[in-house]
């Protein structure tokens, strides 16, 4: 059985295609602003107290967020770097997986997706950018 080999030197774009909410030309890339400022933020010191592994901490949205034709409220932070809608969500059935997959989580956005362990050094923050940096959409930013 001869295993078929990928090749990654076509050209991606051929494949992908990248558009931009609220822009009616999809080459125009928005407009990059660091998160300095987050106005009312709060350090989740439950990973670091804890030394969590496999766990999460709900939290509540301070606006409702639309995600998939949903809108969410509360969102758990996973100590595997995830941030999970799903509201089924069982913390330490995330700790790897695949995309797509039929298997939990779902639901879920993966910047850091990995088997973490946090320390006492962790610092995870949660926090809303004033109303004079989001341009009128409410923009909540999570810190790992």
């Amino acid at each position: 059985n001869a295993k078929p080999e990928l090749d990654f030197t076509n050209n991606q774009a051929q494949f992908y295609t990248v558009a931009y909410p609220g822009s009616s030309d999809p080459t125009l890339e928005p407009s990059f602003i660091w998160a300095d400022d987050l106005g009312v933020s709060f350090e989740l010191t439950y990973f670091a107290e804890n030394l969590a592994d496999d766990d999460a901490q709900l939290i509540e949205l301070p606006f409702p967020f639309p995600f998939f034709g949903q809108f969410f409220h509360r969102l758990h932070i996973s100590s595997n770097g995830l941030l999970v809608f799903d509201p089924l969500y069982t913390p330490g059935a995330d700790s790897s997986g695949y995309i797509p997959s039929a298997s939990e989580p779902n639901g879920f956005v993966a910047p850091f997706w990995d088997d973490l362990v946090c320390s006492s050094i962790t610092r995870i923050s949660a926090g809303q950018l004033p109303s004079s940096l989001d341009g009128g959409v409410q923009t909540m930013v999570i810190q790992f």
